[in-house]
């Protein structure tokens, strides 16, 4: 189901505080035509340098509870500006961003006809960096808004932090403590639930969950002595278990589960749990059998098959947990634990192996197991072929990727990269595919120099060409260039003018806009016939999203033609 969070943390925190005001920007509450709600952050135009013969009408951020289209449903919010050119056309931009604000897809430009009609234009028909042009507009108020969310979310995670000692501490005496116990309990659990609607960067389903089953089963089971006597210890581990890394798996665990699971018998417990228990008895046994024998197992291809079979079949009992004891809730998270560690060091194994095909048949484990440890081993190693994969299979966070190599560290991956030995052609096919996966080139030194600027001064550099080649061929890898030019230019303005620092900016400067000047001609000379350029747009704009979105080429190309409806703005403003 779609959630956006940033809609929520806006509708929570923000505007039910009746703050209406967000740095420069004005917050409106609207409702779409189709009665879908968002808020808009109505931008000011004051101060705002927009591209020279363009004329800004207004422009604001959308951020909408419930996706209108494809596209929605992978962005936290869209940028939109109206603009008039020369001989007086309106347009209208969308530049969509994720929860990470990184654009998705290419920006999308239409031009307005009559009647409220749209014609989709490429976006190349100005000679302006569109991305460039919504990150100055929103900048300011984007990190602003990022800053609240990530501080409240950090005071909500304090807080169940806190209650999370209570809870252990209480479960030691559970008959004494029910009470208390499961207050505290529920507050932890509506704050965590809290955090998850707000919190861009995590899911928290699954914790909620357990927590509930905890509740359930100690507020049903300690209605006698005896019960509470057998219950205060699973309530103890139990609570423990959802917010730390369960142990190992033991034989006495599994010998202890097998003897609770086996139970028939029981005062305190409905008939029909009890039969849902017993149930799960065979299941559970032979999972724990499985578990424990994977360590014999030599063969890799059987050992993979092994682990995504235990996975995917305690996820199922997962599923069905809150019918079964506490005991089991708490047995069935160790061997999850357990499958993930074993599956973790499996899946590496075969990685570094080279072994990719074999390796996907443990795509239930990506999320957790294509963690930054293994990206950073395959930086130093240099593993092109490793990295692509990796990139491709993981969302990494490469804007902020640090790491430390021998002692020394580096604050981006661009910076290590440009140390490396460059005899052979790994740096360079390294290099090839992150600037694929929209590394970040905007890094200066310690001096203030940017450190693109040796490969941009030295067409001999090993970088020099790949650099060029993912500065051709479409809009969307042209606005790259834009964006170094603006960066340089920036940097430009920390030296004298007569530094040879500045000097050596001023040099790259006007290769970068010569350049720019003839990659844009020739995407100009290749858009062809006006006929041709919706059709253009479609490719172009739609590639991110037909890799990103399975089984909907045909609905997405169709959806990306259709401008969106109208939504009901101050003044008729449209997204």
């Amino acid at each position: 189901m779609y959630l956006n969070k940033l809609y929520n943390f806006i509708h929570t925190e923000i505007f039910q505080h009746d703050k209406q005001w967000f740095d420069k920007a004005t917050l409106f509450r609207q409702t779409h035509l189709n009665g879908t709600s968002y808020y808009l952050l109505q931008l000011p135009k004051k101060k705002n340098k927009f591209p020279e013969g363009l004329t800004l009408i207004e422009h604001h951020i959308s951020i909408y509870e419930q996706p209108l289209s494809i596209i929605d449903t992978l962005s936290e919010y869209h940028y939109t500006a109206i603009f008039k050119d020369k001989q007086k056309q309106t347009y209208r931009l969308h530049v969509y961003f994720d929860q990470l604000d990184t654009m998705i897809s290419s920006p999308h430009l239409v031009l307005e006809t009559s009647n409220q009609e749209h014609e989709s234009i490429a976006v190349n028909q100005f000679d302006v960096d569109w991305l460039a042009v919504s990150t100055q507009a929103m900048s300011s108020i984007i990190t602003q808004l990022r800053a609240e969310q990530n501080n409240h979310c950090a005071l909500l995670k304090y807080r169940i932090e806190a209650l999370d000692k209570v809870t252990v501490n209480l479960s030691i005496n559970l008959e004494k403590n029910k009470k208390q116990y499961l207050t505290t309990l529920d507050q932890q659990i509506k704050l965590i639930t809290q955090l998850d609607a707000i919190n861009s960067r995590e899911d928290m389903q699954k914790k909620i969950a357990l927590l509930k089953t905890i509740y359930q089963k100690v507020d049903s089971e300690i209605s006698s002595p005896r019960a509470s006597r057998k219950t205060k210890k699973i309530a103890s581990s139990s609570t423990q278990s959802a917010t730390t890394e369960a142990s190992q798996l033991t034989n006495a665990d599994v010998a202890n589960v097998r003897k609770t699971a086996s139970s028939k018998k029981s005062k305190y417990s409905p008939m029909n749990d009890t039969v849902k228990e017993e149930s799960l008895t065979p299941r559970i046994n032979k999972l724990s059998d499985k578990l424990l024998q994977i360590g014999t197992i030599t063969d890799e291809s059987e050992k993979t098959a092994v682990i995504q079979d235990l996975f995917q079949q305690i996820s199922e009992l997962q599923l069905i947990v809150s019918s079964s004891k506490v005991n089991s809730i708490q047995m069935l998270k160790k061997m999850e634990q357990t499958v993930i560690s074993v599956g973790r060091k499996h899946l590496h194994s075969l990685l570094f192996k080279n072994k990719f095909d074999e390796a996907v048949q443990l795509s239930p484990l990506f999320s957790v197991a294509l963690d930054d440890t293994i990206l950073k081993k395959t930086l130093i190693e240099l593993n092109a072929n490793l990295l692509n994969f990796l990139l491709k299979n993981k969302k990494y966070d490469l804007e902020k990727f640090k790491f430390k190599v021998h002692n020394k560290s580096y604050d981006s991956i661009l910076a290590y990269l440009l140390q490396c030995d460059f005899s052979s052609s790994k740096t360079e096919q390294c290099f090839n595919i992150l600037l694929t996966h929209k590394m970040s080139l905007l890094r200066n030194d310690s001096v203030g120099l940017p450190l693109l600027l040796p490969i941009i001064e030295d067409e001999k550099h090993p970088l020099a060409n790949i650099l060029l080649s993912n500065l051709e061929g479409s809009p969307e890898n042209l606005h790259l260039l834009k964006q170094m030019i603006n960066f340089f230019e920036a940097q430009k303005k920390n030296f004298l003018p007569d530094t040879p620092h500045y000097q050596r900016i001023s040099k790259a400067l006007t290769f970068m806009k010569k350049l720019d000047e003839n990659l844009s001609t020739k995407l100009k000379k290749n858009a062809g016939l006006s006929s041709r350029i919706s059709d253009i747009y479609g490719r172009l704009g739609l590639f991110t999203l037909h890799d990103k979105v399975k089984n909907s080429a045909s609905s997405e190309s169709s959806a990306s033609s259709e401008e969106p409806a109208s939504e009901s703005l101050p003044e008729k403003l449209l997204i």
